[in-house]
């Protein structure tokens, strides 16, 4: 018998040295008392718009519409549309900043918790940040 109420996927799983503060506040995960709290991954993407007009061709050469997209998507290249730009960044947010409740003013913007991410990444390894 487990001590765990309910299932989970092991390798998601967080051990103690997987745990930081929240990105937004500063405040350990279960400050509130809440717990429940958000591990993100943030990334920026970029459109191959030259794929994006070939798999669109496709879509029209099928007539367009929903099942034309996915007729043109079976029988296409299968390209890659969105290309990844620059490095993936990892945080967590406390149940707080991520909802807007409790103590947070508002919910935390993404664009913000990217930019706190990217941050705290670049400290980490400033090497990296550098080259």
């Amino acid at each position: 018998m487990s001590d765990k109420p309910f299932e989970y996927d092991r390798k998601r799983a967080m051990k103690h040295e997987d745990f930081e503060n929240c990105i937004v506040c500063g405040r350990g995960m279960m400050h509130s008392g809440m717990p429940i709290f958000y591990r993100v991954t943030i990334e920026t993407m970029g459109i191959d718009s030259h794929a994006v007009m070939r798999a669109h061709g496709l879509e029209l050469q099928f007539g367009g519409g929903p099942l034309a997209a996915r007729i043109a998507n079976a029988m296409g290249p299968n390209e890659d549309l969105g290309l990844p730009i620059g490095d993936a960044h990892k945080t967590l947010l406390c149940h707080d900043c991520a909802t807007g409740q409790g103590t947070a003013r508002r919910s935390a913007d993404v664009m913000y918790v990217f930019g706190l991410a990217a941050e705290r990444a670049a400290k980490a390894n400033p090497e990296k940040a550098d080259g």
